[in-house]
């Protein structure tokens, strides 16, 4: 593989696992909005 081609694939898998832990994040304040509110 090229070098290039390796570092848009790395960067890639990182952008799902961020995009994963956003939505995490997202689900965890909304239950928190529903017990306060």
């Amino acid at each position: 593989l090229h070098p290039d081609l390796m570092f848009l694939m790395f960067v890639l898998q990182r952008n799902k696992e961020l995009e994963e832990c956003i939505e995490i994040q997202r689900r965890q304040i909304k239950e928190l909005e529903e017990k306060v509110g």
